[in-house]
């Protein structure tokens, strides 16, 4: 709301106030809030301006629901901005009926803080510059690729950054007596301005290792994809000629179109024994970026028939090779429990568990990885994958 006020103080001429640092912090304090909480926050925004404000709005938590008759399924959104310009407090983000005192700032804002000002110029001037690409990716919808990554890199910045105590957090200058967040004596440990200037730069950490992990992918440095895998080059035996054909015919496709990219679909069906879990291992390595190397996750409906998989692709693809290449995720250690003494599907198992929920007690996970990302610096993320094993489930190049 503070944002969509500082809009509307001058709408044309916001983005360029904040590149000047121009913030009328009084103004902003007389601006009838309580009106806005009640308006729909992205309504009559310019592009580039509902891109931060969704950054901001959603960052913690995600629109929510709770009246039937606003479900997504039932009206069509011609774009991202109508589908924005829906959003108001209902929508998950009320937590008193006291709004009034809630948008009353006693010890003042930012605007004195000129640490905070200089980034806050520093990027509105970065926005400038790319305010006619934003309303391109908003009137194409490709801005929803862009957002889902940023809001990405910014929730794993605030996690990260907000982790750190007082020590970690690093020395600062204090302007006035806001703060982010406290440690666990209810102490004060990042002053707000302090924790804003972290969390943007961690992000901006982020976004740069997201080019760098998929450049690692396709070139298969950093053992972030398996190269060289002779099990699935050499031609398959009798009886599973087939799976041999199927990559062939995966060839010639790639050859008559050399300089497309599509995504792919298709269907496998074989009879039980007929090899289709290594032949699909065969033909996602037909399909890797110039044959460097194969990167791919295969989910399946049943905890059993994942750790099945799992120990074939063991055996028969990585037998001579280290084992961080593979990683195997299930959601329960009972079952593990059972697969180590009955390894073989049992007759007349039903295919139930394929509707419990994919997240539910997912607290399993085998790799033989140390998790340290050859020199792949995974620091921004260590409150998110707190082991190796965890770790590893991001740089397995087969899950």
């Amino acid at each position: 709301m503070l944002l969509k006020a500082f809009i509307l103080l001058e709408p044309k001429t916001w983005l360029s106030r904040l590149a000047a640092g121009d913030v009328n912090e009084n103004a902003l304090q007389k601006a009838p809030l309580s009106e806005l909480s009640q308006q729909r926050l992205f309504e009559d925004l310019p592009a580039v301006a509902q891109v931060v404000m969704w950054l901001i709005l959603s960052h913690h938590r995600l629109p929510t629901v709770n009246d039937q008759k606003h479900l997504w399924s039932q009206w069509e959104g011609p774009s991202i901005a109508y589908v924005l310009e829906q959003l108001n407090s209902e929508w998950g983000y009320k937590n008193s009926d006291d709004i009034h005192t809630c948008l009353q700032f006693k010890h003042g804002l930012l605007s004195q803080s000129a640490t905070w000002l200089k980034y806050v110029k520093r990027c509105a001037q970065q926005l400038q510059q790319q305010d006619s690409l934003i309303q391109h990716l908003m009137d194409s919808g490709e801005i929803r690729v862009v957002l889902h990554h940023a809001r990405l890199c910014l929730m794993l910045a605030d996690h990260h950054y907000s982790s750190l105590d007082k020590k970690r957090s690093g020395q600062w200058t204090k302007h006035g007596h806001l703060a982010a967040n406290t440690d666990h004596q209810g102490k004060p440990k990042q002053a707000l301005d302090q924790h804003l200037v972290g969390v943007y730069k961690q992000a901006k950490r982020n976004v740069n290792l997201l080019p760098a992990l998929e450049a690692m992918a396709l070139t298969g440095a950093n053992n972030i994809s398996a190269k060289n895998i002779a099990a699935l080059r050499k031609p398959s035996g009798d009886g599973f000629q087939w799976q041999d054909h199927a990559v062939n015919e995966i060839g010639i496709w790639r050859q008559k179109n050399p300089s497309k990219r599509f995504g792919f679909f298709a269907i496998n069906m074989a009879s039980t024994g007929c090899g289709k879990t290594f032949a699909n291992a065969k033909v996602m390595y037909s399909l890797c970026e110039n044959n460097l190397g194969l990167r791919y996750s295969l989910a399946l409906g049943l905890r059993t028939l994942t750790l099945q998989t799992g120990k074939e692709y063991q055996q028969r693809i990585f037998k001579n090779r280290q084992q961080q290449d593979l990683a195997i995720l299930i959601g329960s250690k009972a079952v593990v429990e059972l697969h180590q003494q009955t390894p073989s599907i049992q007759k007349g198992e039903s295919g139930s568990e394929s509707a419990e929920s994919l997240l539910k007690d997912s607290e399993t996970l085998f790799t033989d990885g140390d998790g340290d990302g050859d020199g792949i610096n995974l620091s921004a993320l260590a409150t998110v994958l707190k082991q190796a094993q965890q770790r590893q489930l991001l740089l397995a190049p087969v899950i």
